[in-house]
């Protein structure tokens, strides 16, 4: 009887989970970046130093590398991509946050994709692609309905994006499952540009609009001076070195096309942050992480640029392309999905959002999981030890900033969820 009291009131106490898409989505993202490398990485890793009798047994997928590239870029990433479009929408069209039997369809589209892929050698392409393009699909349609429904138009191309994601994810299931690995990596590739394009396109305005806020809230005089020509330009260039780089790259050869764009590029968005109080907003937790998040794109930007151009001009690469490559996965992508997505935990009874312990504990650790996984490249006499130590840093990252996370999962919903605005109904936050 105990036990069955202690599930009513835990049942209770979450009964409000599936009422914002942001709480299950945010959640399983973070799962999935701590399951993915605890299975692959850091599993072998103990498996080979303590040589255990029993291993966790290996995703039946064409290699552990391309499962793993797949369910952090589409699984991770494609989570915290939903709950953050989702949690968005409503401002956009003027609705109600998504939830119920919609939002619990979603989730187990999502779910069954983790399934298939990590199963895909046992079954029919047929099935794998049926199960493998689901959650893209209703993510992309939810999105759609909404937008359309509200001639929100100018937001269609969040929709278009996601649809694009998806088609990326079924072409690449294709390609590895039929023996194609070159354009399954290339297709990644193109998936990370995809990313990158909106961690431009969404950072590049939050960013100075959290801090203006903070700013304001906290009665200094600076302020952010968004310049939308600069913005423009960054984008219309992002697009196309980003994208047109990557196919002129993959079909061609034209590989010091793409580099120099990166370059040009890396230099464009670092001019872009000279005026957003970066010093300043170092002093909140909150803004320190959307700063130092964004600034991985940037700064990762033109580590894959000078790489490659180097490489080019002296046939020798300062380090492997798909180590630099993690500036952007680790440092740019994880890093601005903590400081955006943990904000929806940050709402303190005052009225303010301040960070949880969880939260500062979870982006430092991603911040020097970065760092270190760069090192590899440079030193690849301590690879193998390099890597197993990144991957532990990065999982503890996660298992803490999870925790943090837990008091968003319950209660009523805050709104706005990410916002750096003060919430109204303050004195219900810990009911």
């Amino acid at each position: 009887m105990a036990k069955v009291g202690k599930f009513q009131s835990l049942n209770q106490r979450y009964s409000t989970f599936w009422q914002a898409p942001h709480r299950p989505l945010f959640l399983l993202s973070y799962l999935c970046a701590l399951c993915t490398v605890a299975w692959w990485t850091l599993a072998e890793a103990i498996d080979l130093s303590v040589s255990l009798p029993v291993s966790l047994p290996a995703p039946l997928f064409v290699s552990y590398g391309l499962w793993h590239a797949h369910e952090l870029l589409f699984g991770f990433a494609g989570a915290a991509l939903g709950g953050y479009l989702l949690t968005a929408l409503p401002s956009w069209t003027g609705g109600a946050l998504l939830a119920g039997w919609p939002l619990k369809l979603l989730v187990v589209a999502w779910a069954g994709e983790r399934a298939v892929v990590a199963c895909a050698e046992l079954l029919p392409l047929g099935v794998v692609l049926l199960g493998g393009g689901g959650y893209f699909l209703c993510l992309s349609l939810l999105l759609l309905r909404e937008i359309l429904r509200a001639k929100a138009y100018r937001k269609l191309g969040f929709a278009i994006l996601v649809l694009a994601l998806g088609g990326g994810n079924q072409l690449f299931l294709i390609s590895a499952l039929t023996g194609a690995t070159a354009v399954s990596h290339a297709l990644l590739r193109g998936g990370l540009c995809g990313f990158c394009l909106l961690i431009f396109v969404v950072g590049s305005r939050a960013v100075p609009a959290f801090t203006n806020n903070w700013l304001a809230q906290s009665g200094r005089a600076e302020r952010i001076a968004v310049h939308l020509q600069v913005g423009g330009l960054a984008l219309g260039l992002l697009t196309a070195g980003l994208l047109v780089g990557a196919v002129l790259s993959a079909l061609v050869g034209w590989d010091s096309l793409a580099y120099g764009a990166c370059l040009i590029l890396s230099v464009i968005l670092l001019w872009q942050m000279r005026h957003w109080q970066c010093t300043l907003a170092l002093r909140n937790p909150l803004l320190a992480a959307l700063h130092l998040g964004y600034l991985w794109l940037p700064l990762g930007l033109m580590l894959l640029g000078a790489n490659g151009l180097w490489g080019a001009q002296t046939g020798e690469l300062w380090m492997p392309p798909g180590d630099a490559l993690h500036s952007l996965t680790i440092g740019a992508m994880a890093g601005m999905i903590m400081a955006i997505s943990g904000r929806a935990a940050a709402h303190h009874h005052s009225g303010e959002m301040r960070a949880t312990l969880g939260f500062r504990i979870g982006f430092g650790l991603i911040w020097i999981c970065t760092w270190l996984r760069l090192m590899v490249g440079v030193v690849p006499d301590h690879g193998a030890m390099l890597i197993s130590l990144a991957a532990g840093v990065w999982c503890l990252g996660w298992l803490a900033f999870v925790v943090g996370f837990f008091p968003a999962l319950r209660g009523p919903i805050i709104r706005p969820v990410l916002s750096g605005k003060r919430h109204q109904n303050a004195s219900k936050l810990f009911d």
